[in-house]
């Protein structure tokens, strides 16, 4: 299981960098980069958070990269206003579905 502490850290941070004025793509790829370090098995235990995760990542992973560029660059760069609107929206719901469990735990 994950320490929610250090996740919810990972995606306030998150959150952040969500809220500026730079073009969509680019704060997905800033607030990306907040929460890379956490992998989907970190959540062992926890279903719910584990599928969300993985679809974010999934989102973030589409389009193969050039050779020295990674899934992550080249899917953002390739992404649509719509779709890193949509994205964002993710980041924010897996956000307060990270608190929600924090608190159901006692946190």
């Amino acid at each position: 299981m994950a320490d929610l502490n250090y996740v919810a850290e990972k995606f306030h941070v998150a959150v952040h960098c969500l809220v500026s004025d730079k073009p969509l793509q680019q704060r997905v790829y800033n607030a990306y980069m907040s929460f890379h370090p956490i992998k989907v098995e970190d959540f062992k235990n926890e279903s719910e958070l584990q599928e969300a995760y993985k679809q974010i990542m999934d989102s973030l992973t589409v389009v193969e990269g050039a050779p020295g560029e990674g899934r992550v660059p080249a899917t953002i760069k390739q992404m649509s206003d719509s779709d890193a609107a949509k994205l964002i929206d993710s980041i924010l719901s897996f956000t307060f579905l990270v608190d929600a469990e924090r608190r159901s735990q006692g946190y």
